[in-house]
């Protein structure tokens, strides 16, 4: 159990990063928007991008960056571990995925 913590622990300091330059959709982000009855547009501006670039951030047609996630996260009242923690883990799966058949090769 120590050894799965510590595992996930260092991947989640290196996989939040790495999360952020991935595109892949943000269902939790999108959840807590429309559940703090934000628009799109509203959090386009307070980003200063497009209402277009913000949408493909949360279909994940865009990649968000940093500093943006710590805006939204303090803008939706919430943290960036709980925004995020859902993409992280399925980061989280894929990365374990591939490093299982890495170590167990088909042929």
């Amino acid at each position: 159990a120590l050894l799965e913590f510590q595992y996930r622990f260092y991947h989640f300091s290196i996989g939040v990063m790495n999360m952020l330059q991935k595109k892949m959709p943000l269902n939790k982000l999108k959840r807590r928007r429309m559940q703090m009855r934000v628009t799109q547009k509203t959090m386009a501006r307070r980003l200063q991008v497009t209402p277009q670039f913000y949408s493909e951030i949360e279909r994940g047609l865009n990649v968000l960056s940093y500093q943006n996630a710590l805006i939204i996260a303090e803008f939706l009242d919430t943290t960036t571990d709980e925004l995020f923690k859902e993409a992280f883990d399925h980061l989280y799966e894929e990365d374990r995925q591939r490093q299982w058949e890495k170590e167990h090769p088909r042929w």
